[in-house]
């Protein structure tokens, strides 16, 4: 979406005293921090989209999602494929918290990196992502002469009468993305389950050969105490001194 020029782009300096609250959005963990991964999520999705990128220069759409969570009633947004190159995260970041670092700008233009204290997981294209998620959806607008510099969006009517009624339609939508990081999950289990199963079978081969080795050593100890030079027998015959003085 586009708008008419109205105020300038706050300067670095105002953006660096912004201050961004702390994010209220769950992280959707990766794989490697998961330890029971399950495709069922407190968020429903209500929409799945595509857009293009903030950059005119930019290749390849993006993937997004919608959701909603019934307990507070809170509207969520996240970005799930990217066509292009690039990493990013996934998790589900927070409208209110969307909407509280851009009321911080107090109408004035911003750049899309304003978003980035909003994610815990690091990503490169995180903040530039969500942006173009967001003017997808007529949150933020854009100059024409200017698509990186961001503005909240005036009238948002539209986004809200969609949100509005995909929750009383009580649209869900399949949650590919986590029944993917469940597939992941479970082979990184059954990877894990056969390092440690080769573990023990090492283990097992080692001590059996600590075993064998230490059973032939024995019978060597034995053949040595056999070939000692045993004790001269106490007999009349081979003790003349003893026969004379008895005598």
């Amino acid at each position: 979406m586009t708008r008419t020029k109205r105020k300038p782009a706050a300067n670095t300096a105002t953006q660096r005293k912004a201050k961004a609250p702390q994010p209220s959005s769950p992280v959707d963990p990766t794989p490697e921090d998961q330890q029971a991964a399950s495709p069922v999520s407190t968020i429903r999705i209500l929409k799945k989209a595509t857009c293009p990128k903030l950059s005119p220069r930019g290749n390849g759409e993006l993937t997004y999602h919608l959701g909603y969570r019934d307990e507070d009633g809170q509207v969520f947004l996240r970005v799930t494929a990217n066509a292009s190159s690039g990493y990013f995260s996934q998790e589900w970041i927070a409208l209110q918290d969307i909407e509280a670092v851009m009321g911080a700008e107090n109408g004035h233009g911003f750049k899309a990196i304003l978003f980035k204290p909003l994610y815990q997981q690091k990503g490169a294209n995180n903040h530039g992502f969500l942006g173009a998620a967001l003017k997808a959806e007529g949150i933020v607008e854009v100059e024409e002469e200017q698509p990186l510099i961001l503005y909240a969006a005036e009238d948002r009517t539209a986004f809200d009468q969609q949100v509005a009624t995909l929750v009383e339609e009580g649209t869900a939508l399949h949650d590919d993305v986590a029944e993917e990081n469940a597939r992941k999950e479970a082979r990184k289990q059954e990877r894990l389950a056969e390092q440690q199963r080769r573990r023990e079978a090492r283990m097992a081969q080692e001590k059996a050969s600590a075993d064998a080795k230490s059973s032939t050593s024995l019978p060597a100890m034995d053949d040595a105490a056999d070939q000692e030079t045993p004790e001269s027998p106490d007999s009349d015959a081979e003790n003349p001194d003893r026969t004379a003085t008895e005598g």
